[in-house]
């Protein structure tokens, strides 16, 4: 389900993606990847209040991804948590102090 995910994705095809990412979960609920891909399909498709949950869960999964919290902070600030998403965003920039999607985030929330 998880590859069917990716490949619907890569071909914008945003529901069936979405709908293999739901049966990847279902099927695996500690499966970190899918749950991030999941949430970055929820957020592009406007529903990033949904999105928080799984993303939560994928941090979970995936303690030591970058990208998974920087996904995370993004989507809590999109959602009005910026103190929330300012942890995501040092958390990502502490296991990856070059990320530069982090960097940037975190000195837009600075900047605020």
């Amino acid at each position: 389900h998880y590859n069917l995910g990716v490949l619907a994705a890569a071909q914008g095809q945003l529901g069936a993606a979405e709908a293999a990412y739901r049966a990847a979960v279902r099927a695996r609920p500690d499966f970190g990847e899918a749950h991030n891909n999941l949430a970055l399909i929820l957020r592009s498709t406007n529903r990033a209040s949904e999105a928080v949950p799984h993303l939560q869960t994928a941090a979970k999964a995936l303690p030591g991804s970058a990208d998974v919290h920087n996904n995370l902070g993004e989507v809590l600030q999109q959602t009005g948590h910026a103190g929330e998403a300012r942890e995501e965003f040092q958390r990502a920039l502490a296991l990856d102090p070059r990320h530069p999607d982090a960097r940037r985030n975190l000195d837009a929330i600075a900047r605020r």
